[in-house]
C-alpha cells in the first residue's frame, strides 16, 4: 500500500517491533534521496514509496511496518 493515509506512524517510544526512521532528503554519492535506517542501522537510500519497500523487504519487514518520518512525512520525496 503507497499510499500516505494508509501508512502507519509509529510511536517514538513503542519498541515492540524494529523502529524504521526515513530522514529528510538529502544529496550524496548514491544521489538524491532520503536515507533509511532500521534499527541502528544504515540501510539505504529512498527515492520513492517503491524504494523504500523494496528496502523493508529485503531486511525482512512487511512493508506494512509503521515508520517514524523526519523532515517531512510520507508524501515528500523531492
Amino acid at each position: 500500500m503507497h499510499a500516505a493515509a494508509g501508512r502507519a506512524t509509529v510511536d517514538p517510544m513503542d519498541h515492540s517491533s524494529p523502529r524504521i526512521v526515513v530522514f529528510p532528503m538529502e544529496s550524496g554519492p548514491q544521489g538524491p534521496g532520503r536515507p533509511v535506517q532500521i534499527g541502528s542501522h544504515d540501510v539505504g537510500i529512498a527515492e520513492s514509496w517503491d524504494d523504500l519497500d523494496r528496502l523493508l523487504e529485503r531486511h525482512g519487514i512487511s512493508p506494512e511496518a509503521p515508520v517514524v518520518w523526519r523532515g517531512g512525512g510520507a508524501d515528500t520525496w523531492v
